[in-house]
């Protein structure tokens, strides 16, 4: 059980910083919370996919002393599949709406500025329709 663990945390500290690379957004522009429900929603997606592998494979004849690393691997390897998967999802309209938020900030404005003309930059370059719609939704 102890690699299902270190898998759960490891999955889960990288979570926040993957979605906000993937939506965009630098992690100082994250809120406390959507840190906090990252981490957390991983870390236990985690532990659930390799705890229920765990007990799948200590019904098998597999060896004690590997089942609990493979239940670690097949939870961590699930685990960042769901994050990614999940985090693509919308991308584009999550990032656009946390950087609209942040520019009403006076402290968060150039740095938010930055990243959403990067964003627009990247969409443009791949698909013009969404760029117009997310211009016209910021």
């Amino acid at each position: 059980m102890t690699p299902t663990l270190i898998a759960a945390v490891l999955v889960g500290l990288g979570a926040p910083v993957i979605r906000g690379w993937l939506w965009g957004v630098p992690f100082s522009l994250l809120s406390i919370a959507t840190v906090l429900r990252s981490f957390a929603g991983s870390a236990l997606t985690v532990l659930v996919v390799g705890v229920v592998s765990f007990f799948a494979l200590r019904a098998t004849s597999m060896p004690r002393a590997e089942v609990g690393q493979l239940a670690g691997v097949i939870g961590g390897g699930l685990g960042l599949l769901l994050l990614l998967s999940s985090a693509r999802r919308f991308r584009h309209v999550r990032g656009l709406s946390i950087l609209c938020q942040r520019m009403q900030e006076e402290d968060a404005r150039p740095t938010a500025t930055v990243a959403l003309d990067r964003l627009l930059q990247r969409v443009r370059r791949n698909d013009e329709q969404r760029h117009i719609a997310l211009v016209l939704m910021a």
